[in-house]
């Protein structure tokens, strides 16, 4: 036996005894997730790293598992947040990449969307993005201050009935393939809050790059995110209250 078997494999100790405080419907959750990672992910998951590339078999197989959602409604399975936190432990153990992705769809673009999107819009993605029918992005992080949104700089300037977004994101997660992205804007005559509207994928106003994978992440891929004067209709694209 090699000194390679059974790396990555959960030992299943517990010295503090957390789980007799979980419920059975959170054991349950922990449980199916490590069951997917031993059986689905260990298996095939340095393949995707040497190639740098996104496992989509997996993304599919995950979709079907049940373990995606932390929304009410919405054809969204009902995780708690200590449920959510088990999926999130156990993906990450066996790849970081996998728990990212599910960061960025489920407690990022979709909280998102359940929060601040209109109804129409959350029949329309929620319950796709719950399958991983249709992946999402929240596009934040910009070139020259990160992740702070206090300098934010991509504008959304109010049209008539529409807004016209212009500007630069960065670091994306899910961007190579997301169907929807979140992109944070900032009314230029200095409203005191930010706004959020929704892109769909395939607009000639939306052009993605592909950052050169991190080491530690190779299979997921971010993207540079360019928007220029793309222009959104209220009825897809509403602004935060």
């Amino acid at each position: 036996m090699g000194l390679e078997a059974g790396l990555g494999e959960a030992l299943r100790t517990d010295y503090f005894l957390l789980r007799e405080e979980f419920t059975p419907a959170q054991l349950d959750y922990l449980e199916r997730t490590r069951r997917f990672v031993q059986e689905e992910v260990l298996p095939v998951i340095n393949g995707y790293w040497e190639r740098a590339e996104f496992p989509w078999p997996l993304i599919k197989k995950l979709g079907g598992a049940g373990l995606v959602g932390g929304i009410q409604g919405y054809g969204c399975p009902e995780l708690d947040p200590l449920s959510a936190g088990l999926v999130t432990m156990e993906l990450n153990r066996g790849d970081g990449s996998l728990g990212t992705f599910l960061g960025v769809q489920a407690g990022l673009a979709m909280r998102s969307i359940a929060m601040l999107g209109s109804e129409e819009q959350k029949q329309r993605w929620l319950p796709d993005m719950a399958r991983l029918e249709k992946l999402g992005a929240f596009a934040l992080t910009e070139p020259d201050h990160g992740s702070d949104s206090v300098a934010l700089e991509t504008t959304a300037r109010r049209d008539a009935e529409s807004y016209v977004i212009d500007g630069t994101k960065k670091w994306i997660g899910n961007g190579t393939a997301a169907d929807v992205v979140v992109v944070w804007a900032r009314h230029p005559a200095g409203l005191p809050r930010h706004q959020a509207h929704g892109r769909h994928r395939g607009h000639p106003h939306l052009r993605r790059h592909r950052h050169h994978p991190e080491p530690h992440r190779r299979p997921g891929h971010h993207r540079r995110i360019r928007v220029q004067r793309r222009r959104c209709v209220n009825h897809h694209d509403q602004p935060s209250p």
